[in-house]
């Protein structure tokens, strides 16, 4: 299988992007080296296949059709997200992981989010 895939910022049928504007929009103020160093990567991952894309340990299942997507970065940047099969990672959000366990916090806010993805994408 050689399928390409891509990182979707995802957008509710509104057109709100809650990771641009929680997430990329203050560290487009606060900490531009490290946005462009995690675009850097993403880009990378994007070049190639899913079956050769990322190290086992950078995508992790961690709840049902929730996905964690490391990024080591100038911190270690995660994304929480659903997965699309082998063509796609939506993401819901997005965190400079500070603490061993994602924080519960994330999680909620990425299933609340999942949740409304499913129901305006009728998965």
């Amino acid at each position: 299988m050689n399928n390409k895939w891509n990182i979707n910022f995802w957008k509710k049928n509104d057109g709100t992007c809650y990771i641009i504007k929680e997430f990329i929009e203050p560290l487009k103020k606060n900490n531009k080296a490290l946005l462009k160093n995690l675009f850097s990567r993403m880009n990378r991952y994007v070049d190639k296949s899913m079956d050769d894309l990322i190290p086992p340990k950078d995508l992790e299942k961690i709840g049902i059709n929730l996905w964690e997507l490391k990024f080591h970065v100038l911190n270690e940047v995660r994304f929480l997200g659903y997965k699309d099969g082998c063509s796609a990672f939506y993401v819901f959000c997005g965190f400079i992981k500070k603490d061993q366990k994602i924080r519960n916090y994330y999680i909620e806010i990425a299933k609340k989010r999942l949740e409304e993805f499913k129901k305006e994408k009728g998965k």
